[in-house]
């Protein structure tokens, strides 16, 4: 499933300004008005980054605990061998 990050919609009025809607059509939807689609990627990419290093680590962590409890029930530790 390839669900869109960001959108970006021009300021009708001419300049280079409009809106950027990151998360569109989700529950945490967020729209920011920008002065320039080069900023509103900026912010994107920023945003992108965090949210792609908070998974990493999360699955690291999770990994971890996966492993710890496997070691625990190969060595008979806090349940039935």
């Amino acid at each position: 499933m390839n669900k869109t990050l960001w959108r970006w919609e021009q300021d009708g009025s001419g300049g280079d300004n409009g809106t950027a809607t990151y998360f569109p059509g989700q529950q945490n939807e967020t729209k920011v008005q920008m002065p320039n689609f080069t900023a509103a990627q900026h912010l994107y990419n920023a945003i992108e980054g965090s949210i792609r290093e908070a998974r990493i680590d999360a699955r690291s962590c999770l990994l971890a605990m996966i492993m710890k409890l496997e070691a625990e029930n190969a060595h008979g530790i806090g349940g039935k061998p």
